[in-house]
């Protein structure tokens, strides 16, 4: 909550403050009092709990916690009450404080005894309230675009490899392809197929005979097939081969990725 504001309305006084996104909540207390509305504490019972908050309020018998009221339901009150009033209310704070407050940060309705001095001091330091409050939403918007220049950099390997791989019509793809990729992707100078064998084997995925394990299998990773082959001597045999699924596909470049930046190595 930012500094607390006093406006006048036919005499009565209406206290106003701006939370933390720089919108206006008004005093639930002088609204009543203002629409002749006798009980404040029913009254709040029956708005939307999410406009209703809480600021330290210099009283007559000290600061206490006073029961600040957003403007949406700010109308929701003016609608309970029956007094004459209360649709000049609405005209005064829709017209004039609100406008005032948007456009300059602040509400600078002139007193009688005031100077022109006192008037430039006082537009002065609403200015400067307007200025600070516009450079730390310009801050944060910068910091926001920094984050996702961030991600979109680290991500942008990945969805380079994504693009050449998961998203193309070959489907599953042999070890030593995979392996190819990977070493152009990530720079493993000497990365092979051989090694790519090696390390779904030793992390699990594969079995000695190059079977994809029963883990493998159930993650989509990998995909098993056999058929037979015919030799130059046209003899035939049976011959098994594992090919890795585009799921496998990003799921092993993450991991062998991490595992180069984190270990310096992928063996």
């Amino acid at each position: 909550m930012n500094e607390i504001q006093r406006f006048d309305f036919n005499g009565a006084a209406v206290r106003v403050v701006k939370d933390d996104q720089g919108e206006p909540m008004f005093c639930l207390a002088d609204v009543c009092k203002v629409l002749d509305i006798a009980n404040a504490r029913d009254c709040k019972n029956r708005l939307n709990q999410k406009g209703v908050a809480t600021a330290d309020t210099p009283t007559a018998g000290g600061i206490q916690p006073m029961t600040y009221i957003s403007e949406q339901n700010l109308y929701k009150v003016v609608f309970q009450s029956r007094k004459p009033e209360a649709e000049a209310f609405t005209d005064w704070v829709t017209g004039e404080v609100l406008p005032s407050i948007r456009r300059s940060g602040g509400y600078m309705a002139a007193r009688p005894d005031d100077t022109p001095e006192l008037i430039m001091a006082r537009a002065l330091r609403i200015a400067d309230e307007t200025i600070k409050r516009q450079e730390a939403k310009l801050a944060e918007k910068n910091r926001e675009i920094e984050e996702k220049t961030e991600q979109l950099e680290l991500a942008a390997p990945k969805v380079a490899f994504v693009k050449t791989f998961a998203t193309s019509t070959t489907g599953n793809i042999l070890v030593r392809d995979f392996a190819k990729q990977i070493s152009r992707s990530l720079g493993l100078s000497g990365f092979g197929q051989k090694h790519m064998f090696d390390w779904l084997k030793d992390n699990g995925y594969m079995n000695l005979n190059r079977y994809p394990s029963q883990r493998a299998e159930e993650m989509k990773l990998l995909e098993f097939s056999q058929g037979f082959h015919v030799h130059n001597d046209g003899s035939t045999g049976l011959h098994h081969c594992s090919r890795i699924t585009p799921k496998g596909q990003v799921y092993f470049y993450e991991k062998i990725k991490t595992q180069y930046e984190t270990e310096g190595r992928w063996w």
